[in-house]
């Protein structure tokens, strides 16, 4: 009875040994590695079934302090679709850093193309309007994926025009 009593203590004292040893090497990996800033993001997603609208945008102190011209400003938007490379206009009227009015104009060659630019023209201004230039990433709109990422760069291209 003494010797089970002994070994049952052996074992306990042994896997205290092994638990201390893990919570150790835990405790060395996180205080040792080096730590990374975390950036944080703002999301917004539209409930409407067909229409998908990511808008994520780190939150620095440089996208507070940018400062856009008022203006309108036009660009044309390249993307890649299956059949090659595609193009769309956007115009964006710019007001006090803020997305007063858009307008888009199909430049697609291809049919397929050219359908989901005419269709991401009919929904993508009222997902834009009134939001901060810096707020808006378009991810998929009116069952378009690809379109907003041509929407995407002309805005990246305007905002580079219209900075201060």
């Amino acid at each position: 009875m003494e010797t089970q009593n002994t070994n049952k203590k052996l074992i306990v004292t042994i896997a205290s040994i092994f638990a201390l040893g893990a919570i150790g090497a835990i405790a060395y990996n996180y205080y040792s590695e080096p730590k990374f800033e975390v950036e944080v993001k703002q999301t917004v997603q539209s409930t409407t079934p067909e229409t998908k609208v990511m808008t994520t945008t780190p939150v620095t102190s440089t996208t507070m302090e940018s400062k856009y011209k008022d203006g309108v400003y036009t660009k044309l938007g390249k993307y890649v679709s299956p059949g090659g490379p595609e193009q769309i206009e956007i115009t964006i009227t710019v007001k006090d850093g803020m997305i007063a009015d858009a307008s888009s104009v199909t430049k697609a060659t291809l049919p397929g193309s050219i359908k989901f630019q005419d269709n991401f023209g009919g929904g993508f201004k009222e997902l834009i309007i009134g939001k901060n230039i810096n707020e808006v990433s378009l991810d998929k709109v009116a069952g378009s994926s690809l379109t907003p990422k041509g929407f995407n760069d002309a805005l990246e291209q305007i905002k580079a025009d219209a900075k201060l």
